[in-house]
């Protein structure tokens, strides 16, 4: 018997509507042909096993043409393009030529919102040891490019693990940011009061969680204008450190 899956429904950011369409068929072409109930005659195929760099979404959907993207020049492609609907019979027997193969090293590399170079990934995820190598690619994908010491050597020990925990749980990037905040203005009372080793231990775990926050945001699609504000906090509570220490320096 084949195993029932359960489908997650479709996430509210969607304004599209959303139809699955089931297929006895094995293999990518042969199910994108059976289960073919597209509208348009220029569909996106894409293999369910396949972690997608997200800029090729846009990309694919502003060609307008056949394509098909491969990791590398000279290598068979993945299965993930435009094709016409009227070719998908065809390819699912295995007959005809495919689309235009284009490379992912074609793709220029420099990220504005990385404010770096970031390449383009396209990975299948059969394994187990795909599936680490997925996370690898995943985390090293959503971090920033321009980064100061601790950030960039320290920090990232401890915020992977996190955000792999917190990327399996319905916990929000937002409530990691409310806690975040709410730990460093809790910092500034402790340097205040005196208590300077433990407002230094915890101003280390605010240093990590304000990576978090940010990685899960983007692992998740989970990005807001609420988030953005995040960095306004960030100001204002680091700040606060600096007069409770000069508060429990001036009364001592």
């Amino acid at each position: 018997h084949a195993p029932q899956m359960r489908l997650a429904a479709p996430s509210p950011r969607i304004a599209a509507e959303v139809r699955f369409v089931s297929s006895s068929a094995i293999g990518v072409w042969p199910m994108a042909a059976d289960a073919d109930d597209a509208r348009d005659e220029l569909v996106v195929v894409v293999a369910g096993d396949l972690l997608v760099d997200p800029r090729l979404w846009p990309w694919l959907r502003d060609r307008g043409r056949e394509v098909l993207i491969a990791t590398t020049s000279g290598t068979a492609p993945e299965c993930l393009g435009c094709v016409r609907r009227s070719r998908l019979p065809e390819l699912a027997r295995g007959y005809g030529a495919l689309p235009p193969v284009v490379s992912l090293r074609e793709f220029p590399t420099y990220s504005k919102n990385h404010r770096g170079e970031v390449p383009y990934h396209l990975l299948p995820v059969a394994t187990d040891d795909a599936a680490a190598a997925g996370w690898r690619v995943l985390l090293d994908y959503v971090d920033k490019r321009t980064k100061d010491l601790p950030a960039t050597y320290f920090d990232p020990w401890l915020e992977n693990p996190l955000v792999r925990v917190f990327a399996a749980t319905p916990i929000t990037p937002n409530q990691i940011t409310l806690a975040t905040t709410v730990l460093g203005f809790i910092v500034a009372w402790l340097f205040a009061t005196g208590m300077l080793r433990i407002g230094i231990l915890l101003a280390i775990v605010v240093e990590v969680l304000d990576g978090v926050d940010g990685k899960l945001a983007r692992i998740k699609h989970q990005t807001s204008k609420v988030g953005e504000l995040e960095h306004v906090m960030d100001t204002i509570y680091e700040l606060s450190w600096y007069l409770g220490l000069g508060w429990h320096l001036s009364s001592a």
